[in-house]
């Protein structure tokens, strides 16, 4: 805080004043607010005052427009006998139905004198604020700076940390958090007033850095680019275990900068969501009912924090997702939903009826809320009832991914690492062990390619999960490897973690096979393709997306419940050194020309853009 004599000295340096940021403006206006309530009783109010009134016109514009009931508001909010019911307000009236534009009403309300809580004058204040979009920037600004005078008070700290246990109990939001909520929305409002506020964008998935893999990576690269974006404040939910959390702040992949969690690699505000979940559990179930039961509430007061102007949900098909986008939509904050799948199954796959159908109903939901929706590929379109008015969009960080980044020498190294000789043709197959990936019928595959042509290698690498889903699977794999004496031809690695080394094993690697199943569109594919390989995929799902192109394929395609077809594409590939030439050609020019996530992060930052200033309509 400024001293009293910095700031009874400020009008002899006006210049100084407005090379301040707006930020750094509204800093000051509260520190001179505070000493002019204290120096009416101490000292030199008058010369206070008028610095302050000096600064406040810089933040908020020419102060000699105020109405008289703007003062009236800002003056008496807190001191007044509002006519209310206590059961009307406190027990009945949550955020959400401020949310759903249902304004209180003072002069409707019963007649009752009646001093209301705090906790309900935040919500009259919120309601007023909402009701009357007139009030001008100058009594925002006085009323913000008020509310942290007051806040420093005895007396009031108490009253912020009272909140009735049926308020909590109902809608497990505090009275620190409606203060809380409502001085982020009075200084968003004065930060917009002059359009140097930055788009607070507040990004929504089942997961972020937990696990690696391709949605994982994905939001982590699309963070990044749009990071670089002066006008983007980004926000990045993370349900994780306090455990694991304390994990990834161990080992720097996670980092407390200024009270705030920052993801490392995109610089994006990390705000975990802690959950209850046994060691080695694959994905967080968010919607097991514990889990909603844990989750809601702080999603919801992390929503509140921020205020954001953008929630982009990713993977809707969680009802925790669209809790979340209804309470947004209602406030008038813009919805985006990006699908990263294919089509939509229950937990007995496509065709069940025990997740299913429950699935698409909450997705369909979300789809219907959002404002704009996206998708990864062609079968991620099967999953919407409009699918005509689902966009395609999806990009890579590929410049990871340049086959000139390896050398000879270190191709030659990491096939020597791995116990193999210079002249084995290798296969290569990155992806989660799980049955989805459809590793079984590639290694069933492969042993028939392997039995007549001892020189054919396969590498797979994923990330092995401890769950029972996930260990029985690897059981599976490993079984057969054993009983089909495939020891010396099959290298299961753990997940890559390393780009250098994801590099290398792409580099190493003569082509890369994706046998997966119902597969959003494989981001794996797409290094590949842009390190060069000649790839052979799945037609049951998105990966086709990017082979099968109008100008001709751009791989190979084959069934994946077929072994006679991934027999052939195996066989094909491996022994045709000109299609490989050819099939590496394309891959890389396809994958530059049309997946770069800098096109990708310009294509949404244009949303972003797009759907704030239809909502400010």
């Amino acid at each position: 805080m400024a001293t009293l004599q910095e700031l009874a000295s400020l009008h002899r340096s006006p210049e100084k004043l407005k090379s301040l940021s707006k930020e750094e403006l509204l800093r000051l206006s509260s520190d001179l607010y505070k000493h002019s309530r204290d120096a009416a009783k101490t000292g030199p109010a008058k010369i206070i005052k008028e610095n302050y009134e000096m600064v406040a016109n810089l933040v908020a514009g020419d102060v000699a427009r105020e109405r008289d009931h703007d003062e009236q508001f800002v003056s008496d909010i807190f001191k007044r006998h509002f006519r209310n019911q206590r059961y009307l307000i406190s027990h009945h009236l949550s955020l959400n139905d401020i949310f759903s534009s249902k304004p209180v009403s003072f002069d409707s309300l019963p007649e009752k004198n009646y001093q209301g809580l705090l906790s309900d004058k935040l919500v009259l204040v919120l309601n007023k604020l909402k009701q009357d979009s007139a009030i001008s920037n100058k009594s925002k600004l006085d009323f913000l700076n008020q509310l942290r005078y007051e806040s420093e008070s005895a007396d009031f700290q108490q009253q912020l940390a009272h909140t009735p246990p049926e308020l909590l109990e109902k809608y497990g939001r505090t009275t620190q958090d409606r203060f809380n909520y409502l001085t982020n929305v009075l200084e968003k409002d004065l930060l917009k007033g002059s359009g140097e506020g930055k788009m607070k964008v507040l990004r929504v998935s089942h997961d972020y850095n937990r696990n690696t893999g391709g949605l994982q990576e994905h939001l982590q690269e699309l963070n990044t680019a749009l990071g670089k974006k002066q006008d983007v404040e980004l926000h990045q939910v993370l349900p994780i275990s306090q455990k694991e959390f304390n994990s990834l702040v161990s080992a720097g992949k996670i980092q407390k900068s200024n009270g705030n969690f920052i993801d490392k690699v995109s610089g994006a505000q990390i705000h975990p969501i802690f959950l209850n979940y046994k060691d080695g559990e694959r994905m967080v179930r968010l919607n097991d009912p514990d889990m909603e039961r844990e989750y809601d509430p702080q999603m919801l007061k992390i929503f509140e924090e921020i205020n954001p102007d953008i929630l982009h949900v990713h993977n809707g098909y969680y009802k925790t997702h669209r809790t979340i986008a209804q309470i947004a939509n209602a406030k008038g904050t813009g919805v985006i939903h990006t699908w990263h799948g294919g089509k939509i199954l229950g937990k007995g796959g496509e065709g069940s009826n025990d997740g299913s159908r429950r699935r698409q109903k909450i997705h369909d939901d979300v789809a219907k809320i959002a404002d704009y929706n996206a998708c990864i590929s062609e079968v991620g379109r099967s999953a919407f009832k409009n699918p005509k008015g689902v966009e395609i969009a999806y990009g890579v960080n590929l410049d990871k991914f340049n086959p000139k980044d390896v050398s000879q020498a270190q191709r030659v190294a990491m096939k020597k690492q791995l116990g193999m000789s210079e002249g084995d043709f290798v296969f290569f197959f990155p992806g989660r062990y799980h049955e989805q990936k459809n590793q079984y019928e590639l290694l069933r595959a492969f042993a028939d390619v392997a039995t007549k042509d001892p020189h054919a290698k396969l590498v797979l690498a994923g990330q092995k999960f401890d769950d029972k889903g996930g260990s029985e699977y690897l059981k599976k794999l490993n079984q057969f490897i054993r009983q089909k004496n495939l020891q010396n031809s099959v290298y299961m690695l753990d997940r890559v973690e390393s780009k250098e080394d994801m590099r290398k094993l792409y580099a190493m690697s003569d082509a890369v096979v994706y046998p997966s199943k119902n597969e959003g569109r494989g981001r794996s594919l797409i290094e590949a393709m842009a390190m060069g390989k000649p790839v052979l995929a799945s037609n049951d799902a998105g990966l086709k997306d990017s082979i099968r192109q109008p100008d001709g394929d751009k791989g190979l395609l084959f069934n994946p419940d077929s072994l006679d077809q991934i027999v052939g594409a195996l066989n094909r590939v491996k022994d045709d050194n000109a299609l490989r030439t050819d099939l590496s050609h394309k891959a890389r020019k396809y994958a530059l020309d049309n997946l770069s996530i800098g096109a990708y992060a310009n294509k949404y930052h244009n949303i972003y853009k797009r759907v704030l200033a239809k909502k400010k309509k």
